[in-house]
This record gives structure tokens, C-alpha cells and sequence, in this order.
């Protein structure tokens, strides 16, 4: 009889281990979900600053070819061709010129238009030229979005766009 009043009175030092056994288990896995789920929901925004960030110069860059009169050189060449810049006749004479920046920025005539939490690593064009239509131009751009908390990880997007210039 003594031995059950004194097991009513607490709990063993076997039963308090195990307990703190389970406890510390599902605590790991739990807060491994919890860092799993913040973690997904970084790369999510990354990649959506990403897109946000490459469908300006993508929309300008098509406008400007659109646009256009002719290509007047892509990369160092003309049309048909390929390379790293593009340099289109406007129909007003003016020139426009894209190209890729040493700091991972696409630039027209100088001024950039890719914004700064954008990371641009190649961009490319290539122009091939039809007898009876009007040339057409694909513009080829790997970006990746800026460092969230100096720790890249947007993962590296391809984009890939095909314009013709427009026929007056």
C-alpha cells in the first residue's frame, strides 16, 4: 500500500526524461516545418520581385523594336546576326541602343532601365530577316532578383521574347 501513495504523489525521473524526449522532438520538427515554410515564402517573393523587375525593361525593349524603323546593328554586326546589344533606327532618325552593364543592368542609350534589387547576367539578341517580313528580333535575358538578407536566393530565371518590327 505505501509503494501506490508514494507513485500518486509525482512522476519518476524515467517518465520525466521521456516526456521531455517526445517534447523535444516534435519542437525540432515543428519549428524545421515552420523555417521551411518562411524559406519558401522568401524565394516566392524573390522570384516574384524577379519578374516584376525584368517585365519593365522586357515592355520597353519591345516597344522600342515595335517601333522601329530597322535594325541598324546587333552586337557588331547587322541583321541577321546576334550578340549582346541592339541598336534600332527610330522612325524619327534617333538611335536606341540596349546592352547589358558591367554591374548587372540593362541600359538603353546609356541610361538604365532595370530596377536596382534586379541582377541581369546575360542578355542577348538575335535578328533574323525574312524576304517579304519584317525582322524579327528575340531577345534573350537571365536575371535573378536581389539578395533578401545578403543571401541570394532567387533562383536564376530565363526570359525569352520574340517582336517583329512593325511593317509601314
Amino acid at each position: 500500500m505505501e509503494m501506490r501513495k508514494r507513485r500518486d504523489l509525482g512522476m519518476t525521473l524515467l517518465e520525466l526524461v521521456v516526456v521531455m524526449a517526445i517534447l523535444g522532438t516534435l519542437v525540432t520538427a515543428s519549428m524545421g516545418l515552420f523555417l521551411r515554410v518562411i524559406r519558401g515564402g522568401t524565394k516566392t517573393e524573390a522570384l516574384l520581385a524577379s519578374q516584376a523587375g525584368v517585365s519593365l525593361p522586357i515592355d520597353v525593349i519591345e516597344s522600342a523594336i515595335r517601333n522601329a524603323q530597322e535594325v541598324s546593328a546587333v552586337g557588331g554586326g547587322g541583321c541577321p546576326g546576334s550578340g549582346n546589344s541592339l541598336t534600332l533606327i527610330n522612325s524619327d532618325g534617333g538611335v536606341t541602343k540596349f546592352s547589358l552593364t558591367p554591374l548587372g543592368q540593362i541600359a538603353s542609350n546609356s541610361a538604365t532601365i532595370t530596377p536596382q534589387d534586379v541582377a541581369i547576367e546575360d542578355l542577348g539578341f538575335q535578328c533574323e530577316r525574312n524576304e517579304g517580313s519584317p525582322d524579327l528580333i528575340t531577345v534573350f535575358i537571365k536575371a535573378r532578383g536581389a539578395a533578401v538578407n545578403q543571401v541570394s536566393i532567387a533562383p536564376l530565371k530565363d526570359y525569352k521574347i520574340k517582336v517583329s518590327l512593325r511593317t509601314y
